[in-house]
């Protein structure tokens, strides 16, 4: 097995803190990705360079600034905004809800709010226009 180095980039922009990191290791999953996080988050947003989810048990629930992390993801990480997945699989099920916060009024508007089963597969892509959500029963 060849030695593996660790690339580990830190910079901040305005107040959120991003950490860019080469793979830790020889596996498939194990692959570039980036932290991002800012002061009161509660943990952080981290993707890797395929669009899913890294390190997916402190990606922080029902945070607004969702769309800014996203996007200082994907220009760090040379992909597009909607490849980012949100959701991951939970055993059981998972509680779905996603909301839009409107600009002028502050207002949050549900898009979606649905149980997704153990048996279930959702696929969720997004980006500036517009959301799909695609719910199906094959595994």
């Amino acid at each position: 097995m060849s030695d593996l180095v660790l690339c580990l980039i830190c910079k901040k922009v305005g107040p959120w803190q991003i950490q860019i990191h080469s793979r830790h290791g020889p596996n498939v999953y194990d692959q570039k990705h980036v932290h991002i996080t800012r002061s009161g988050l509660g943990g952080d947003y981290s993707w890797n360079k395929d669009g899913s989810r890294h390190d997916k048990h402190l990606f922080p629930k029902l945070e607004p600034m969702i769309k800014k992390a996203k996007s200082i993801a994907a220009k760090e990480l040379g992909i597009p905004v909607g490849s980012l997945q949100l959701v991951t699989n939970v055993p059981g099920g998972l509680y779905v809800n996603i909301s839009h916060i409107d600009d002028a009024t502050g207002r949050a508007r549900t898009l979606l709010d649905v149980y997704i089963r153990v048996n279930e597969v959702c696929h969720i892509l997004g980006e500036e226009r517009g959301l799909v959500v695609v719910v199906s029963d094959e595994v």
